[in-house]
């Protein structure tokens, strides 16, 4: 009996042998789209391959425009007839500038699932020679519905970009914002943001009001212009989602004498949004109409790391400070650089003492420490330069 069970066992093993060593194999085949995208799959799962070199008809013809009952935010979609090899036709429609630097190969992989999910769109089955009612936009945006065929086999064709603006519109109700301005100081003020009942909810962001800055954010962030600019970073800052009801917004560390804004975007009780809208305030001035100058104390060095100190006059308005290694110095570069570098985290405008200590400097280096001021009526002072040199490693 043993030895009959053994050989039943033996013999099943046996009769595994090819499928164990089908499993073992570790040929696979990558497939390269031109969309990025990349086809895996291991050789044994391939029974064949087969290239079709038939001509097929996936021509179409469809169109967007106004919808002819008026609403805000409404369009038409007109599929038009489909070539007759067309099996399938599907459609998504991103805002254009999301698509603009994408070509159409590129636009290939807004039709899988984790694309579409990740730019934010949908992936919508048509057929021809039916109209569909979009809903839902957003007035005065440009959008691109983009078409992609399927053939009898389920192979897609080429996209199709239909390219359109949604008309300017009515907004539901008379949503309506109320900006009062108090506690206004030299480096600040609270905004008290009041919405009426129509608002559903709202964006906003306080910024100055000639940021020289805000294009090339917008530019690199591929923005297309405020509003956008101001709906996707404008939401509360905690929910990610759109203010309600009464926001009472304080400012600190803004330049005396400089105009601010608080730019709004008003949602509707449709979800429409509304245009920018502008509520602008000036900070308290700071200083006189003399020569502003900042005095520069470097103290504590050590072989990696330095404090400065840097104390304005009181003819200042606000100032710029850095150091520079003195082996890189140029004095008209430098001067260009604090005085016409847009405003950012690591350049940042100063109205009262400040100390920092620089760290990760080189060790028996020689610096500058570097200080401009503006007075009162925005003119620059002369530059201060204090020479210093960290301890060497020696």
């Amino acid at each position: 009996m043993k030895k009959q069970i053994l050989h039943i066992i033996l013999g099943g093993l046996l009769a595994l042998l090819p499928t164990l060593a089908m499993a073992q194999s570790s040929e696979r085949m990558l497939i390269y789209s031109k969309s990025g995208e990349v086809l895996p799959y291991r050789i044994e799962h391939i029974d064949s391959i087969k290239f079709l070199s038939d001509e097929v008809e996936l021509s179409l013809n469809p169109t967007v425009a106004a919808h002819e009952n008026g609403k805000t935010g409404w369009m038409k979609l007109k599929v038009g007839a489909l070539g007759g090899d067309v099996q399938r036709l599907q459609v998504v429609i991103p805002e254009s500038y999301m698509i603009a630097n994408m070509d159409d190969i590129q636009c290939l992989r807004l039709f899988t699932p984790e694309m579409a999910a990740r730019m934010g769109v949908q992936i919508f089955d048509v057929e021809g020679d039916k109209e569909y009612d979009l809903s839902g936009l957003q007035q005065g945006y440009t959008y691109t519905a983009l078409f992609l065929p399927y053939d009898k086999i389920g192979c897609a064709g080429n996209v199709k970009r239909v390219e359109f603006t949604v008309p300017k519109g009515k907004l539901a109700g008379n949503p309506q914002i109320k900006v009062n301005f108090s506690d206004i100081t030299t480096t600040g003020y609270t905004a008290t943001l009041t919405p009426n009942d129509d608002v559903k909810g709202y964006f906003f962001l306080n910024m100055e009001t000639n940021d020289p800055s805000l294009d090339q954010m917008m530019q690199m962030m591929r923005v297309p212009d405020l509003k956008h600019y101001i709906v996707q970073f404008g939401a509360d800052f905690n929910t990610h989602k759109p203010h309600e009801g009464v926001q009472e917004s304080v400012m600190t560390e803004f330049k005396p004498g400089t105009s601010y804004t608080v730019y709004v975007v008003l949602i509707d009780k449709d979800g429409q949004y509304s245009d920018v809208q502008k509520f602008t305030v000036t900070t308290q001035k700071k200083g006189t109409s003399a020569t502003a100058h900042v005095s520069i104390e470097v103290k504590d060095i050590t072989k990696t790391e330095a404090t400065i100190v840097n104390t304005p006059d009181e003819n200042t308005s606000s100032y710029r400070e850095t150091i520079v290694e003195k082996s890189l110095y140029n004095e008209a570069d430098m001067i260009k650089y604090l005085q016409e570098t847009p405003d950012n985290m690591s350049l940042l405008y100063h109205s009262e003492p400040y100390t920092w200590t620089w760290p990760e400097l080189k060790p028996g280096t020689t610096y500058y420490a570097l200080a401009m001021a503006k007075n009162a009526d925005g003119k620059w002072g002369p530059l201060t330069k204090v020479e210093f040199t960290t301890k060497s490693s020696n």
